[in-house]
């Protein structure tokens, strides 16, 4: 983000300032210049018909052909509308891209010239255009556009790579990152100083902090639509703290300034704008022109009317100078394919992700914007589906990923309008709303779709179309008051940028009944509604609560918003006394209660999320009890909100969910699984590990909660992180995963070949896999050191095996002693936390990798995504220890030799089985799993196969043993061809394992 020349910076500045002070006819001479004598570009003339564009997208006849350079054609297009866009930017990038090719970037201003956008559009082998967007204001703070254009000089110059220095250019990573930076700077210094708060109360000082900070972020986005003024300036908040500094009065910002801005315009006891004549005329010259907005952002909370805080002007101004000043900021939020270089709604979900201390106790991890935009879709396919049985697959397809309607036939626009005004969405870990604003964001492009291509006549606004959406399909609620609060706030952000001219009155809807705060777990059942599993839901009542939350979501008057909750309070009073059994949990949410209006229906069409990702026990022991008593299993949280989800959906809803990958092939999983099995699977899909943290890996599940059919399959593959590509692998049957060991979910197309494999005898039955050894980190292991009493011995680390042979060459092998007594004796027993106990414990050496009724063993690697398997005699390598980074296999049958075993999981064969089934490739902290190891399958032949197999190991062992460098690659093929044949292989499947797997 530095500008690397300032003057560079400068001259990009006065090229901008004199196109907004141009006439319409001078402007493509201006941005001529621009780009040929400042940019390097070469001068291009010309036009472009745009006479091809798409029904329904306002396009002028021609664009203006400016400049190119390396086939990078620049062309510019002033448009007649009063925003810019996404369909007129993405219309324009094809048809330059069916005339002129990919290479090409894009200048638009609107109507009234004060906006010109600089736009990279991305095909990426796709038909829908990845945008990519610079933003120049008239009078606006331009810094980061102004400087990424200018550096686009500079990295040319020095790379001579033009797309390599426009990707860099248009990437928002760093803008992103440089922006938490400084926020998270600016936010700890001001929770420094903020006075009023005793040491223990940590929390509310930071709770305090970050809704000053929330309200302040939230004026500065509005005052970009220029609804906030003073003087006749919408820099508002810069233009108020320069007359603040120019006053005479006391000085504090807050208390002179903003508490008043915040709870006597913002929101107020009157319910009106504050520049009207309830206040005297001294408070409205210290404030401005300010609208009246509603919404529980500027309610006055028990934090602001406590009595002692001191919010220093220190804690404020670099916010303003530090903060605001430095990055454009655009009140739009970006989607998957419509990205602004610039601070966007979303960054304050990923501020609140990264910035919470506790991040990674919790389990909280933001979900990128692709990865949700992928997710809804999936979700809205599946609902359209069953909500309109006539749409066929490939129609549904279309029109959700295109927003294309040529492919429906049989079915009205007009109930494909309905069906998406109807959807029901819940996300019941709503973290800061990310699935909640992404859906919106979903809906409104797929019904601006019907109404674009004059499927439908509809006169809605997108503020309209954005309120009612809200109102009627979003739902969420998080345990975390933080998160929930900025989820109420992006979904305001998003709905007032719709809004053109004086906001409307009220601005903002209430969301206390729509995003709530609690635990989303344990409340009963809302799929079980009722001891004897019905929920006599009194019709009358439901309508009655729906009615009344319907007129509380517009209300701004606040004696009727009190009125309106008490009402809504005893209208959910009554349901409950219709119930037989609720939450006894103060903090827990019923379901049944707090949503009847949609559970009375039979549930939510769709439930989304991204569930923590943290074990159970990180909750209290109360409340970990409750859960494993009403799900009637242990498990990770994740693995209870999937079953959450799958309870608060109707019998044809969907869920979509993304969640620690563990629950695909773990065998602690195999509740989990079933439980998914018992509901229809449609997509299972991995993300990469930079989708979030690289020791987090994710999957993606999608299914609906009606039951499967005798033939169902689901579509499994790997999600491509950022590029949002799904690569479908392909389809796997059910009757597949319910034949393979613990219902392992297959991430693969290659059933068939598993399937026939897992029919031989498994591991267990002809060898144990004993516990890895000695841990030195260990109390205990530390005490049975520190009684031997006999020589020293070596211990042998995984790092110090390769496949066959062990490695004991000084380079490689880093060599321990410890000091060992055959004989056990009594140590000092040890209870829970590494503390004594009064009870002695006995230790046998078998515990740490060694079993004296045998001379020889396998060895094999816990470390890694792949199986390393060494054979290991005592009369031939010595006596030794392995250390908990080793396993040791023992025989269980005197007719199966170890070096035959040795060579079979060796085999490539036996090793592609296993990544197939542990999923582990590629991971940061991949572990070798012993449960999947003892369910791998081994074809013994005859005896004159085992012997091939025996001798060739001799063969490779011997090799090793003498000079580990020995290129033994020769007889490893033929131990593997050997193995093909024992399973009975054809060339073909053999052809695929050696590649991979048949889908790679």
């Amino acid at each position: 983000m530095p500008i690397l020349d300032i003057e560079d910076a400068v001259d990009v500045k006065e090229r901008i300032d004199e196109f907004f002070a141009a006439r319409p006819e001078r402007r493509p001479d201006v941005l001529r210049r621009l780009f040929v004598e400042i940019l390097d570009f070469q001068a291009s003339s010309g036009q472009l018909a745009l006479t091809s564009a798409a029904t329904g997208v306002q396009l002028p006849d021609h664009a203006e052909r400016i400049a190119e350079l390396d086939g990078v054609r620049v062309l510019f297009a002033p448009l007649d509308t009063r925003r810019i866009n996404k369909r007129e930017a993405a219309d324009l990038a094809r048809i330059v891209e069916r005339e002129l090719g990919d290479r090409m970037l894009l200048l638009l201003n609107n109507d009234t010239a004060d906006q010109l956008h600089l736009i990279y559009p991305r095909f990426d082998g796709g038909s829908t255009p990845k945008l990519q967007r610079l933003i120049f204001e008239r009078d606006g703070h331009n810094r980061t556009s102004l400087g990424q254009t200018a550096n686009l000089y500079q990295r040319y110059q020095q790379t001579h790579d033009l797309m390599g220095a426009l990707k860099e250019a248009f990437d928002v990573g760093p803008i992103t990152d440089k922006f938490f930076e400084e926020y998270r700077r600016i936010f700890r210094h001001a929770e420094r100083v903020v006075r009023g708060f005793e040491p223990r109360e940590a929390e509310h000082r930071k709770q305090f902090v970050q809704t000053l900070f929330n309200r302040l972020m939230f004026v500065y986005f509005l005052s970009r639509k220029g609804w906030l003024k003073f003087d006749g300036d919408t820099d508002y908040l810069n233009a108020l703290w320069a007359d603040y500094e120019r006053s005479t009065l006391p000085t504090n910002f807050y208390d002179q300034r903003l508490y008043h801005l915040f709870f006597f315009a913002l929101n107020n006891s009157q319910g009106r704008d504050f520049n009207l004549n309830f206040v005297d005329s001294e408070m409205r010259d210290r404030l401005g022109k300010v609208p009246f907005l509603n919404g529980g952002l500027f309610e006055e909370t028990k934090l602001d009317k406590r009595s002692g805080i001191t919010v220093p002007d220190n804690a404020i101004q670099p916010l303003l100078t530090e903060l605001f000043d430095k990055f454009n900021f655009t009140v739009m939020e970006s989607t998957p394919f419509d990205i602004e270089v610039a601070v966007d709604p979303e960054m304050l979900g990923k501020v609140f992700e990264r910035l919470i201390t506790d991040r990674h106790e919790k389990g909280s991890y933001y979900t990128p914007r692709p990865v949700v935009s992928f997710m809804c879709r999936e979700a809205l396919k599946g609902y359209l589906e069953a909500k309109i049985p006539a749409l066929d697959a490939e129609a549904t397809r279309r029109f959700v990923e295109q927003h294309d309607l040529s492919a429906i036939a049989g079915v009205a626009p007009a109930d494909l309008l309905r069906a998406l005004d109807e959807v029901t969405v819940v996300d019941p870990a709503c973290g800061s709303g990310a699935y909640l604003v992404g859906m919106m964001q979903e809906l409104v492009e797929l019904q601006n779709a019907l109404f674009d291509q004059k499927a439908i006549e509809d006169t809605r606004t997108q503020y309209q179309m954005k309120l009612k959406i809200i109102e009627r399909s979003l739902y969420g609620a998080d345990i975390d008051r933080f998160a929930k609060n900025i989820a109420m706030l992006r979904l305001w952000l998003s709905l007032a940028i719709e809004y053109e001219g004086h906001p409307p009155h009220p601005a903002l809807p209430n969301l206390d009944f729509k995003i709530l705060e609690g635990d989303s777990l344990l409340g009963p059942d809302p799929s079980e509604t009722g001891q004897q599993g019905v929920l006599g839901y009194d019709g009358n009542s439901v309508n009655e609560l729906r009615d009344l939350k319907s007129r509380y979501m517009t209300e701004s008057q606040p004696r009727r918003k009190t009125q309106l909750r008490e009402a809504i309070t005893e209208a959910e009073t009554t349901i409950r006394e219709q119930l037989s059994h609720f939450a006894d949990t103060d903090n827990a949410l019923d379901w049944r209660i707090d949503f009847a209006e949609v559970i009375a229906d039979g549930g939510f069409d769709i439930a989304l999320a991204n569930p923590p990702y943290v074990k159970a026990e990180h909750q209290s022991d109360n409340d970990r009890t409750a859960l494993q008593k009403h799900y009637g299993w242990s498990a990770d949280l994740y693995e209870y909100f999937i079953a959450r989800g799958i309870e608060l959906i109707s019998s044809t809803g969907m869920i979509s969910y993304i969640a620690n990958d563990s629950f695909v092939t773990f065998s602690q999983k195999q509740r989990v699984r079933t439980l998914i099995l018992e509901n229809s699977l449609h997509i299972l899909a991995r993300t990469p590990p930079e989708t979030f943290d690289a020791t987090v890996y994710a999957a993606i599940l999608v299914a609906s909660r009606d039951a499967p059919g005798a033939n169902h399959t689901y579509l499994s593959g790997g999600f491509s992180y950022p590029d949002f590509d799904f690569d479908y692998y392909g389809e796997v049957p059910y009757r597949t995963v319910q034949r393979l060991p613990g219902h392992r979910l297959l991430l693969s197309p290659d059933y068939e070949l598993l399937v026939r494999m897992m029919s031989y005898g498994k591991v267990k039955e002809i060898c144990t896999v004993l516990d890895a050894g000695i841990h030195s980190g260990n109390v205990r292991d530390r005490i049975f050191f520190k009684h031997r009493r006999h020589g020293l011995e070596r211990l042998l680390q995984g790092r110090q095996i390769d496949r066959y042979s062990l490695q004991w060459d000084s380079a490689r092998a880093q060599y321990k002693f410890v000091d060992i007594k055959y004989e056990p004796r009594p140590v000092p027993g040890i209870g829970r936390g590494g503390k004594p106990s009064k009870k002695n414990e006995y230790w046998t050496l078998k515990n740490h990798g060694r079993d004296h009724r045998h001379s020889e063993r396998l060895l094999m690697r816990q470390t890694g995504d792949d199986l390393v398997v060494a054979y290991q005699n005592e009369d031939r390598h010595g006596r030794y220890y392995t250390d908990n980074t080793l396993f040791t296999i023992l025989p269980l049958r005197e007719d199966v030799t170890l070096k035959f075993l040795c060579g079979v999981l060796n085999s490539s064969l036996v090793r592609y089985v296993y990544r197939s089934l542990a999923q582990e490739t590629g991971k940061t902290l991949a572990q070798v799993k012993v449960n999947t190891v003892n369910e791998l399958p081994i074809a013994l032949g005859n005896g004159q196969h085992r012997k091939s197999v025996e001798s060739l190991v001799d063969l490779v062992i011997d090799a090793k043993d003498s000079s580990p460098e020995t290129d033994t690659s020769e007889w490893e093929r033929e131990i593997d061809r050997l193995v093909y044949d024992l399973y009975g292989l054809t060339e073909e499947e053999i052809a695929a394992v050696e590649k991979g797997g048949m889908s790679r």
